[in-house]
């Protein structure tokens, strides 16, 4: 493209910002509370999102709990796994049959069994819960629950 021809879009550029009378269309009067308004607003949505996520159950008591009252939990498990660095995949996949032997005669679905990382997904009664959570192959156990990226609307 010739030097001519980009000096001809660059002014068709600074034109669509102008009005006729060559004032602007933004102005600090009109951008700056809108700037304002439009962080007020990311700020409010990030502080219900770390709100919600507070709100999830932490401890191995309220995931029994919760466990309890609805029958069953999907969890993610942690396992522990000596030496933690790096874990190779029969270290995985021995310390996940451990678990699951751990479990037997509890009520407990296998989700996933992930072959790369020390996590397994599952979805666990009250007792097989408890069972995780007194096991020595047990690093963590979370709820498995679906969460919107922050920001995000918050209709599904």
């Amino acid at each position: 493209m010739t030097r001519e021809g980009l000096e001809d879009r660059a002014a068709r550029r600074v034109d669509v910002r102008k009005d006729g009378q060559g004032d602007r269309l933004w102005s600090p009067k009109v951008g700056l509370p809108l700037g304002l308004a439009f962080l007020l607003g990311i700020t409010l949505l990030t502080g219900a999102e770390m709100a919600a996520a507070q709100t999830v159950p932490s401890t191995i008591e309220e995931l029994v709990a919760k466990a309890a009252r609805q029958g069953t939990l999907r969890v993610i498990v942690e396992l522990k796994i000596d030496p933690p660095e790096p874990p190779s995949r029969e270290a995985i996949g021995q310390a996940q049959d451990h678990v699951l032997q751990e479990l037997a005669g509890t009520s407990h679905q296998v989700l996933r069994r992930f072959t790369t990382i020390p996590f397994m997904g599952l979805e666990t009664s009250a007792d097989a819960l408890r069972r995780l959570g007194a096991s020595a192959y047990v690093a963590g156990i979370r709820e498995d629950m679906v969460l919107r990226p922050q920001g995000s609307p918050a209709s599904p």
